[in-house]
């Protein structure tokens, strides 16, 4: 790829865009809304060349290897190489270092703001079925995943400080933003695993602007402090999480509005270190909160009960018995979480440079959010909930499709998306309401030893030994 090259025109642009995304099928076609795709790759990549991996080949192959199942270069460029020769075009080379410079070139804000954009679009979409009482619930939690153990990384991230040097993986801490109604990710910050504002809170804060007047942040035990729920207050933000018994929490106390059930007042305590004193001179006082005990019944299992915190503080509008239930849905952030590390392999990145590891998190996460999208329109069309669908079952329908929207014969023979999305609807997720599984295996693993010494070390010691 010399430097003689000329950019393409944006005319020509658009036009690829347009051809591409109307070959690649639904993932591709309707993923994006009102030419965003086009707008993005003219902001992002001004000057675009006409080459194999240009923006949008590469975003695509990208998504591809996030979605296959061993997340290999060759298998990403067999499969260009692939597309390329069923539109009758001439094949890229079968090395990897195009594909791989090319995604070195593709800004992560690009991946970024695709991300965002898909699950903003179907949570504003979702139907009033699927919200709480009308009201948009989002998810928070957090996550923690390794990658690997290069310089740069170990520089930016670190790994745990109980691990010896050259023995453990760098970690990075996330904190996620779900869409309760259609399981989407609609944000996502992360950064070193230790260090000032390295904490969950301290990148939660990060993720604030998400929030909107009437939406309803439902989080863990680890959430409830007096200035986040203030900053959430501040945006007309509604929550709910579970007590995390730091607090004296005394139903003799505040005002009455049922049995364990009273609204009391959180007094502002001293300033932290991260919030500045203009900000902290703004909140008021005392907050408003409501604490209440309740219980979940599930049929022959014993009672469930938790204390929870909120600013739902009317009764009537929110009972107890409801809000417990509506925190148990809290599981469904790990639950997404098991999905992405898991079913789409991200929890451990072999990306060797901090940008890198970011990138292909974005990425992972804009085709979850992609896959997320498949699963919303077969629900919306089969009277369904996204989470009643298998994630897992949807992503192998999705793989195992794939050629036949390169088939144009076929393509032109069968609705291959409907038929897609039939098939998807019926990927029905189990009742498994107290479900018990213990966390152990049955196979064994293979015989080998823990390592704890840096690779290059022991392969020196094997090499002496050798030698001897």
């Amino acid at each position: 790829m010399g430097n003689n090259r000329k950019s393409a025109p944006m005319a020509q642009v658009s036009s690829t865009i347009n051809q591409i995304t109307k070959e690649k099928g639904l993932l591709f076609r309707d993923a994006f809304e009102n030419d965003t795709l086009t707008n993005l790759v003219q902001e992002y990549f001004p000057d675009y060349r006409d080459r194999i991996y240009g923006p949008i080949t590469s975003l695509f192959a990208l998504l591809s290897q996030m979605l296959s199942a061993d997340r290999s270069y060759s298998e990403t460029v067999a499969r260009v190489n692939a597309d390329r020769i069923a539109k009758g075009l001439k094949p890229a080379s079968p090395d990897n270092g195009a594909y791989v410079k090319a995604r070195e070139r593709i800004p992560e804000e690009f991946i970024q703001v695709l991300t965002t954009g898909v699950g903003q679009a179907l949570e504003e979409k979702a139907p009033i079925e699927w919200l709480w009482r009308g009201q948009n619930a989002k998810l928070v939690d957090g996550s923690t995943l390794t990658m690997a153990d290069t310089p740069e990384n170990q520089a930016f991230y670190s790994q745990i400080s109980s691990q010896k040097e050259g023995v453990g993986f760098p970690i990075t801490r996330m904190m996620a933003v779900f869409s309760l109604a259609t399981g989407c990710i609609l944000d996502l910050a992360n950064g070193p695993y230790r260090g000032k504002e390295s904490g969950e809170h301290g990148l939660l804060r990060q993720l604030l602007h998400n929030f909107n007047p009437g939406d309803l942040v439902i989080g863990d035990a680890y959430f409830p402090s007096y200035f986040l729920i203030a900053l959430l207050q501040h945006t007309g933000t509604d929550c709910l999480f579970a007590f995390d018994g730091r607090r004296e929490m005394d139903f003799r106390t505040g005002e009455q509005i049922g049995k364990r059930d009273h609204i009391v007042y959180w007094q502002k305590p001293a300033r932290p270190s991260w919030l500045g004193k203009e900000l902290y001179d703004q909140m008021p006082d005392s907050i408003q909160i409501r604490e209440c005990t309740a219980s979940i019944e599930q049929p022959g299992f014993r009672s469930t009960k938790m204390t929870l915190v909120t600013t739902l503080l009317k009764p009537k509008n929110a009972p107890k018995e409801e809000l417990a239930w509506l925190y148990s849905q809290r599981w469904r952030a790990e639950l997404n979480f098991a999905a992405i590390k898991t079913v789409l392999k991200m929890e451990h990145i072999r990306a060797k440079t901090p940008e890198m590891v970011r990138k292909e998190i974005w990425a992972t996460l804009l085709a979850y959010n992609l896959i997320r999208k498949l699963i919303g329109e077969a629900a919306y069309q089969f009277n369904l909930l996204p989470y009643e669908i298998s994630f897992k079952g949807t992503v192998q329908h999705f793989n195992a499709f794939r050629p036949l929207w390169l088939n144009s014969t076929v393509a032109r023979e069968i609705n291959i998306i409907q038929e897609l999305l039939n098939l998807i609807s019926r990927l029905r997720v189990a009742n498994r309401s107290g479900r018990v599984e213990p966390r152990a295996t049955k196979k064994r693993p293979r015989p080998f030893p823990r390592l704890h010494l840096p690779r290059n070390i022991a392969r020196i010691k094997i090499m002496k030994r050798r030698m001897r």
